[in-house]
């Protein structure tokens, strides 16, 4: 276990602690993935990611599959960027008339507009700048927040496709709010869905394209999945719970443990009472525990002898008022072997016998959401990399048979580690496509591909680039041009000739690199790009069927890819609960 301490420094003095699992993290984004189906995730980091931290969390969901990072304030969003997020697209929502629109231009932010106001601000911001706007547009399909109405779209859309025609803003897309996608049959999530596919197939026929939709929250894709839209916010999925318990266990795995150490120990005589107005009263000689950890720093008053404290993998009562600074822990007459310095577990994973943060919300009638959010205070943030266990794992016996040559990986570091051991065939001017549906893994097996040619430079998906140069590690080595071809290959597609074919179009885009003497890997562009170059590996990436898709099993040693003429070497590819096909050839 790899423990360290993220943007919070850690005080000799701490005694309280929320430690996050970003392995958990990762695990859960790839769940969420499974939900979603061909459908890319946006991760929403809004208040500090839940009260994650929404640095860590939002590298860690980049790189373990989402594209998309989804904020609720401006400043959030440049927080993000601040901290060296500067390629992954981040929009931001929910903003007012003093919120710096000419600085979020500059820092290539998207921007939500739900009023005809901000249209105009964003219209101001662009001619100061002379930057033109990526914008979505928040419609109101139910929810009763903000956002257009359908009359209010329908009175906009002049206005939005006179922008987009100038040059001033790109309409990205439409985006919406559930209400009660919580709710299991309840019909006002299909009407909220069917509500905006009618404004996006109006917009379209204005003129807008209208490519990145997205409506789904974390409840919406447990149900609903993808729904058809191009994009899917979760949010509470990614941290690791469920909106809706009543689904069962669905592999999610909760990122949070909240903790204290024991300050002390002390013997309590029957009938003595503990805390404010003594709301409890010893009914034996006992032992408490004094845990420095109260309301000021996120424990509600209401959980007052509710509450259980896990120390030693054994559960004691909290009893007494919740105070400001500490809670005082009924230890039973024996002590229950606990000592000054022991770790108590407010809520966690479950996994050492704790409470969770969906515990906390039952018993006083909330929902896990405020309970994340309540943690502050005098807690220090730590984060981990702990191994997840899927709770949905199979063994390698009873794993269904796939064919010969078959490759199991049931994380995203073997993913990488399939990245490696490709990069080893690899040499100097060879092209790699990385063909298939949204979210299937493209970018993670680039990013390995990067680690085994040793380049420099973080890896993320390409889309908002274009294309991206990664210098050689070291002197004389090998460099990767990452290159997304869906949006490059758009004039060449139906007719390669009208082009230099991709390298040129590459070198239009005056990288500094040389192409002959890097690896250029290629997402998207299958069919395309092997006609364009001399030389290519192609990697077709392919969802099973859902009835064949199992459950994650674990690694078999990798074998080593040998070209054979008319050979294809197939592997399999699986991220957690995605199962994918490569096909690899040399043309």
């Amino acid at each position: 276990m790899t423990l360290y301490t993220g943007e919070t420094t850690l005080a000799p003095s701490s005694q309280l602690f929320a430690t996050i699992n970003l392995d958990a993290i990762a695990h859960n984004v790839g769940v969420m993935q499974r939900f979603a189906g061909d459908t890319q995730l946006m991760a929403v980091v809004k208040a500090d990611a839940y009260g994650h931290g929404a640095i860590e969390v939002s590298k860690t969901a980049l790189d373990a599959g989402a594209v998309e990072l989804g904020c609720a304030t401006f400043e959030e969003a440049m927080q993000l960027r601040n901290a060296g997020i500067v390629d992954a697209p981040i929009l931001f929502w929910l903003w007012g008339q003093a919120t710096p629109i000419a600085e979020a231009l500059r820092a290539n932010l998207m921007i939500a507009i739900a009023t005809e106001w901000q249209l105009d601000a964003v219209l101001n911001a662009v001619k100061e700048t002379g930057i033109s706007a990526c914008v979505t547009v928040k419609l109101d399909t139910g929810m009763g927040r903000s956002g257009f109405t359908s009359q209010q779209w329908h009175h906009m859309l002049p206005r939005f496709c006179e922008a987009e025609a100038s040059g001033m803003v790109h309409v990205r897309g439409l985006m919406a709010h559930f209400s009660s996608a919580d709710e299991l049959g309840n019909p006002i999530t299909d009407r909220q869905a069917d509500n905006l596919r009618a404004a996006i197939d109006q917009g379209r026929r204005a003129g807008l394209h209208l490519d990145h939709n997205h409506h789904a929250n974390t409840a919406a894709l447990l149900t609903h999945g993808g729904m058809g839209f191009e994009l899917a916010r979760p949010g509470l999925g990614i941290y690791g719970i469920s909106p809706m318990p009543e689904l069962g266990d669905i592999d999610l795995v909760p990122a949070f443990t909240w903790s204290a150490s024991v300050a002390l120990t002390k013997p309590f005589s029957a009938g003595a009472g503990v805390s404010y107005n003594h709301s409890w009263h010893a009914p034996v000689d006992t032992v408490t525990a004094i845990v420095p950890c109260g309301y000021a720093d996120g424990i509600n008053r209401r959980l007052t002898n509710k509450l259980e404290v896990t120390i030693n993998g054994k559960r004691f009562p909290e009893v007494g008022r919740v105070s400001m600074d500490q809670i005082v822990v009924n230890l039973g007459p024996d002590g229950g072997g606990v000592s000054p310095g022991d770790e108590a577990f407010l809520f966690g994973d479950g996994s050492r016998g704790e409470l969770t943060a969906l515990d906390w919300a039952n018993l006083i009638g909330t929902i896990p959401y405020e309970v994340l959010c309540w943690v502050g205070g005098r807690t220090t943030r730590r984060y981990e990399h702990r191994p997840v266990a899927s709770t949905n794992v199979t063994s390698e016996d009873t794993a269904p048979a796939g064919p010969a040559g078959l490759r199991k990986l049931s994380t995203v570091d073997d993913t990488l580690q399939l990245g490696r051991e490709l990069a080893a065939q690899l040499r100097a001017g060879d092209v790699v496509v990385l063909d298939g549906a949204l979210g299937v893994g493209k970018t993670v097996l680039a990013r390995g591909i990067a680690q085994g040619l040793g380049v420099q430079g973080r890896v993320t998906s390409p889309t908002f680039v274009i294309a991206r140069s990664h210098r050689p590690g070291t002197p004389g080595g090998v460099g990767m041009v990452h290159v997304d071809a869906y949006r490059l290959l758009d004039g060449i597609q139906d007719d390669p000739r009208a082009g230099d074919g991709l390298l040129g179009e590459l070198d239009a885009l005056d990288l500094d690199t040389e192409l002959t003497d890097s690896v250029v890997v290629v997402e998207w562009g299958g069919g395309v790009v092997e006609r364009l170059v001399e030389r290519c590996l192609v990697e077709t990436m392919q969802r099973s069927p859902p009835s064949q898709q199992p459950h994650p099993t674990s690694p078999t040693q990798a074998q080593p890819y040998t070209p054979q003429p008319n050979q294809p070497n197939p592997l399999c590819w699986f991220s957690p609960l995605i199962r994918l096909h490569l096909q690899l050839r040399r043309v």
